[in-house]
């Protein structure tokens, strides 16, 4: 290695409470190994963060960082861009997504280290599923509120959940956002505009990240100001990714019913990658980081028998 090894760090979008931990992940792991990061910031635009690798690969190579690591806004028009990475010899690694073509590549790049580090996806759905058994155990309305479609993630989430929920009297409505709070406020309105919906019983938010949570919260507090105080603000609403300042915090605060709790992969990649630029042989292509719910099931259950 070099004495002043240099990565790169692509984020979907600086301000997301689940992105920061990330970089703040990242930036301890490399202080911790002699790494100088750069942070490029795609402001959750593909295009923006297509254009940006692109700028990044077309340096100098004395430029160049010695990896990439990379939180897709989407992952379909990044393949081209990672074999390109890998044909410099620069290591790409995904974060938070697994990415298929990453296999190919490393059969066709041996030496350079390409992976992915991402959370059991399907496991996050799977908690999301008992979660709702547990807050709609006779059965109920849910509004699901999707990351974007076109993502891995998103799919792989709605997938395992529908399955958790199979044989269920759970009524799914889904709604897909863009990760935002804000998308996220939108859809909850959305949802409650399309029943005239005026009571809370029986109904559940669900989504798949926590800035879409509160700003569903945000929809239904407002939705129970223009209905005269029916109780549209007490609807349970779950999240997930569950940062320590911001998802925790808000079932902590019980602004959320209840999040999943999804570790940053940013230190355990640049774990790895110094591993591999130190002679060792690089890692599994995929690889899958334990999910777990906050509060425990059974403290949720004991919660909502409480009435709390």
């Amino acid at each position: 290695m070099s004495a002043t090894p240099r990565i790169a760090l692509f984020l979907r979008a600086v301000g997301n409470e689940y992105q920061e931990l990330v970089r703040e992940d990242c930036r301890t792991a490399a202080l911790r190994h002699g790494l100088v990061v750069r942070e490029i910031n795609a402001q959750n635009e593909a295009q923006r963060q297509i254009q940006q690798i692109q700028d990044c690969l077309a340096e100098p190579a004395a430029l160049r960082p010695r990896a990439i690591l990379v939180s897709p806004v989407e992952e379909s028009g990044l393949r081209g861009l990672a074999r390109e990475a890998a044909r410099l010899g620069i290591g790409w690694v995904s974060l938070n997504r697994a990415c298929d073509y990453l296999a190919d590549l490393r059969r066709e790049f041996p030496t350079v280290p390409l992976f992915s580090v991402h959370p059991d996806q399907d496991q996050v759905g799977r908690i999301q599923a008992h979660q709702l058994r547990v807050l709609l155990p006779n059965g109920g309305e849910v509004a699901y509120i999707q990351g974007p479609l076109t993502t891995t993630s998103a799919k792989q989430r709605a997938a395992s959940l529908r399955n958790g929920l199979a044989g269920t009297d759970i009524q799914l409505t889904s709604f897909a956002g863009d990760w935002s709070v804000e998308s996220g406020r939108l859809a909850a309105k959305s949802w409650l505009d399309l029943a005239g919906r005026t009571k809370a019983e029986g109904c559940v938010v669900a989504a798949q990240n926590d800035s879409m949570a509160y700003g569903a919260r945000v929809a239904l507090v407002e939705g129970a100001l223009r209905a005269s105080g029916f109780g549209l603000g007490k609807i349970p609403i779950l999240g997930c990714d569950g940062a320590p300042a911001y998802g925790h915090r808000l079932v902590v605060e019980r602004t959320l019913a209840a999040t999943v709790i999804i570790p940053s992969p940013a230190s355990r990649a640049v774990d790895e990658l110094v591993a591999v630029l130190a002679g060792w042989r690089p890692p599994a292509s995929d690889i899958c980081l334990a999910v777990s719910p906050f509060p425990e099931l059974a403290v949720l259950a004991s919660a909502m028998r409480k009435g709390s």
